[in-house]
């Protein structure tokens, strides 16, 4: 069905009307908003504000109930965190799936088993998060050793008997334990000894990928593999392999923290908008079928920020340009930190959406995320993918510092991914 709305109405509907007597038993929802414009309400004291770009009302109470969406939250997890932390007031999850470290990589026998210290805690953990309707992924490799690193995929990969014997320890281990599914991590950039993509072909990860995807897809569990990598040359190393394990593969995690600009310097910057559309762009013109693909991107994120200590605070523009002569600190500020000092009036706050915001104080510049900014690149990824990922949850504001409540970062992004309002702001 085509709805117009009357000029009067268009982008948003501002019409003073009763939330009660609306034709139809109207709920106050984008329905009620579009009623208003059709003046079919009962005039009154309640306000509709409603979203042309999202289609949604603005000013809702965040800890309403979720609707059941086809977006997805991801969330790296620990098996011994409290599950609890993790739900709205009404008792949903703010994550739809965990990824979780609870396995290693045996070198002697080329297999991933549990760790021991995890036996006894992970059937608990597991059966918590399936009361909450939560599905939990084991981590498969890493850039440290513990997991699996790259080039223990590429040795593997490279020969059919160990990849055999590995894909089927693997399914063994997950449907033992009940586990949901897994996420793989293989093309990390900047491995160790900088070998990770060195002789291996598209021919091998796609024939690895799906070796391991295709007896845990039998098993109706999920698979992801985790796109490390923060632009297209390291993401399509080995030629386009996605199109070859579409069919085997349920989501696409692809980093859009941490990544460089190398035209401007140093600096590093947090989903930068502009700079994400490109990749997506890049990726969507090399990749054979962008648009199944495409449909299947988690796009991660993380509230864990840099910080800088600026050489000449006055050489180059703060905000759509980034300043050369910078020193990173080392130690990045996650939310519960940056949340308060963006309130300290002695800071220059410098916000760009399409880019990344900014405060800045005498020689001290650091990135951080409002509403507004996040919100945009939400609606960036619902326009083609799955979702978002949160990379680093310890970075959220746990404790509630900000006056926002608990995991205001995740919360924002789940409300405004699963609810057919935008949230009031408050960061």
């Amino acid at each position: 069905m085509l709805f117009t709305c009357m000029p009067v109405c268009v982008g948003q509907c501002r019409l003073k009307a009763a939330v009660g007597q609306v034709k139809n038993n109207l709920k106050n929802d984008v329905r009620f908003c579009i009623s208003q414009c059709l003046q079919l309400t009962v005039v009154g004291k309640e306000e509709c504000t409603f979203n042309a770009t999202t289609g949604k009302i603005n000013g809702c109470d965040p800890r309403a109930q979720f609707r059941p969406s086809r977006f997805k939250v991801l969330c790296e997890f620990n098996y011994n965190w409290h599950i609890p932390t993790f739900l709205t007031k009404s008792r949903q999850s703010l994550c739809d799936i965990y990824i979780v470290p609870m396995a290693t990589f045996n070198k002697s026998t080329n297999l991933i088993e549990m760790r021991p210290e995890s036996l006894q805690a992970v059937p608990l953990f597991l059966r918590e998060a399936k009361r909450y309707g939560i599905k939990v992924t084991l981590a498969i490799g890493s850039s440290d050793d513990y997991i699996m690193q790259p080039k223990d995929f590429t040795r593997i990969a490279m020969n059919n008997e160990l990849t055999t014997k590995f894909a089927q320890g693997l399914a063994k281990l997950v449907n033992n334990f009940n586990i949901d599914g897994i996420t793989i991590s293989w093309m990390w950039p900047g491995c160790p000894e900088g070998n990770c993509i060195k002789d291996v072909g598209k021919r091998h990860v796609s024939a690895f990928v799906r070796a391991v995807a295709t007896p845990l897809k039998e098993a109706s569990k999920t698979v992801i593999y985790h796109m490390n990598g923060v632009n297209v040359n390291i993401i399509m190393a080995t030629g386009d392999y996605f199109s070859d394990i579409l069919d085997v593969v349920d989501y696409f995690l692809l980093q859009a923290q941490t990544q460089n600009n190398y035209l401007l310097g140093i600096t590093k910057f947090n989903f930068n908008l502009n700079e994400t559309k490109e990749l997506i762009g890049d990726l969507q013109r090399k990749i054979k079928k962008s648009d199944e693909f495409l449909r299947k991107i988690i796009l991660n994120t993380d509230p864990y920020y840099y910080s800088y200590e600026l050489t000449n605070p006055k050489e180059g523009k703060i905000g759509t340009e980034y300043v050369k002569t910078s020193k990173e600190i080392k130690e990045r500020i996650g939310m519960s930190e940056w949340c308060k000092l963006i309130k300290d009036p002695t800071y220059k706050l410098v916000k760009n959406i399409d880019t990344q915001n900014y405060a800045v104080r005498q020689k001290h510049l650091f990135i951080f995320d409002d509403y507004q900014s996040l919100r945009a690149k939400i609606e960036f990824v619902m326009g083609f993918g799955s979702g978002v990922g949160l990379y680093n949850t310890l970075a959220d504001d746990f404790d509630g510092f900000c006056g926002c409540g608990n995991m205001p970062y995740l919360s924002l992004m789940a409300s405004l991914l699963k609810m057919d309002c935008n949230p009031l702001p408050c960061f």
